[in-house]
């Protein structure tokens, strides 16, 4: 039975938010913009019409956001933390993250080191998550690690995100088709029809670049010397102009974000197992980002008008 909010807003029955929340925390600069009635009709159906009342979904989200906010792992945690000063406890949170890659090794859990020993999926899979394969960034950046492909379009003027997308590593291949995902999805929920798109030499592809023209959109992708088929000739031409040249630099802009994810708001570490639960983990985040965005560029009093 879903509860009904609380005028304290507390969160668990016998604490309240507004107890924990110090006055300049962000919290309370996103809050207006997190509608309580939206949350509980997508949540209504979720719960049941008979038993004792829950904790009000809405409160749940809140607290989440919070969370993610602190990058605390646990509900639990999140109340205590939540009165603490958040650069100390990011300070700490750090420090706990240099004991355990410097400490004695755990005897339940030794570390083993891999170096020159060959790893694939076949030899090193992981067990808790049989979803999560082996990625890399290639020869120039890190090593293979059990991990997801996250993929994410940003709009460039504000940068919003347009979505996010959780694939099964599979090379360039999970990214460029996880994108063209993300640009229908935004096209048919958001009604988002883009003019451009800038890209890395990682979408520098036949089929990603006609994929992308016969969307109507000019593809500004970053071009590598290799590829001589038509697709590739028409996005080296577009390298000539000033869209081109804005787009590659707004693009750019996007990892920022997330280092952003990764630094301030767990992405580094997701906490959650499987392709789907990692897929919420990283719609929260997302969901994080972009309410920091919209609190800076919006006043309360303007959501909705």
């Amino acid at each position: 039975m879903m509860g009904e909010s609380d005028p304290h807003r507390s969160m668990f029955y016998t604490l309240s938010l507004e107890k924990f929340v110090p006055a300049d925390h962000p919290l309370r600069r996103i809050r207006p913009f997190i509608e309580d009635r939206q949350i509980r009709k997508i949540c209504k159906p979720l719960y049941s019409e008979r038993g004792r009342p829950s904790i009000p979904p809405e409160q749940l989200f809140l607290a989440l956001i919070g969370g993610y906010l602190l990058d605390v792992p646990s509900e639990r945690k999140l109340v205590m933390e939540l009165a603490m000063d958040p650069e100390e406890y990011k300070k700490r949170l750090r420090e706990q993250d240099r004991d355990q890659e410097n400490g004695p090794q755990d005897p339940g859990n030794r570390t083993v080191n891999f170096r020159g020993e060959k790893r694939s999926n076949k030899t090193h899979r992981s067990t808790t998550d049989p979803d999560c394969c082996f990625a890399s960034k290639g020869s120039t950046g890190t090593g293979a690690i059990p991990g997801y492909t996250v993929n994410a379009p940003m709009e460039n003027r504000n940068r919003i995100l347009l979505g996010i997308g959780v694939e099964i590593f599979q090379g360039s291949t999970s990214e460029t088709e996880g994108c063209t995902k993300l640009l229908d999805r935004a096209r048919r929920r958001l009604r988002h029809k883009p003019q451009t798109l800038g890209a890395d030499k990682g979408y520098f592809s036949e089929e990603f670049i006609g994929a992308i023209f016969e969307r109507g959109i000019e593809p500004h992708i970053a071009a590598s010397s290799n590829g001589s088929q038509l697709a590739h000739t028409r996005v080296r031409m577009r390298q000539r102009g000033l869209g081109y040249e804005l787009s590659q630099r707004c693009r750019k802009l996007i990892e920022e974000l997330f280092g952003e994810a990764k630094d301030w708001h767990g992405m580094r570490r997701l906490r959650r197992r499987g392709r789907f639960k990692v897929r919420q983990e990283a719609l929260l985040i997302g969901w994080v980002l972009n309410l920091k965005r919209i609190s800076g560029l919006l006043e309360p009093a303007e959501v909705g008008s």
